[in-house]
Order: structure tokens, then C-alpha cells, then sequence
């Protein structure tokens, strides 16, 4: 379906965000209306995107937090020796 690009930590903070705006959202909907959906809407959000470890807005933006399959991290590279297109310096 979608590819993941939500990593644990992020994944983690958005999940707790979201439990704790929605049913605040819910509370302020009849005392504020405008603080309540906010709120909630926020709420939904953290808490859609965390269960899904996914964020459409990360696509537009390039971003990912989730780690690469196969346990590696792109920045430390990979032990295939120097890139193909350059040469080895003495």
C-alpha cells in the first residue's frame, strides 16, 4: 500500500499527541468551538499517522524518519568499496 517514512520516535510522539488533542478537542467542542475542532482535527491527524507510519506531507517534502529495510542507514553507507564513477586516491 503506502511505503512507511514515520520512524519509531516520531511515530511514538504523534501517537501520544493524538491521544491527548482528540479527547481535549471533544471536551472544548461545546465550550470553543473553534479551539475544539482544532483540537480534534489535529488529534485525528497524529493519531492516523502514527498508526499508519505514514505522512503524506513527508512525500511532498522528501522526508523520512523511518530506518531503511535491512537495518542500515543510508548516511553511514555501504562497505561495497568506493563509488564507481570515481577514482581512488593514494
Amino acid at each position: 500500500m503506502f511505503r512507511r517514512n514515520v520512524g519509531g520516535f516520531d511515530r511514538g510522539l504523534r501517537l501520544a499527541l493524538g491521544v491527548l488533542l482528540t479527547p481535549a478537542g471533544l471536551f472544548l467542542l461545546g465550550r470553543s468551538p473553534g479551539w475544539g475542532w482544532t483540537f480534534l482535527v489535529v488529534g485525528l491527524i497524529g493519531l492516523t499517522t502514527g498508526l499508519a507510519g505514514f505522512c503524506p506531507n513527508y512525500v511532498l517534502f522528501g522526508i523520512s524518519t523511518a530506518r531503511p529495510r535491512g537495518g542500515t542507514s543510508s548516511i553511514a553507507g555501504s562497505r561495497r568499496g568506493p563509488h564507481p564513477n570515481r577514482e581512488a586516491s593514494l
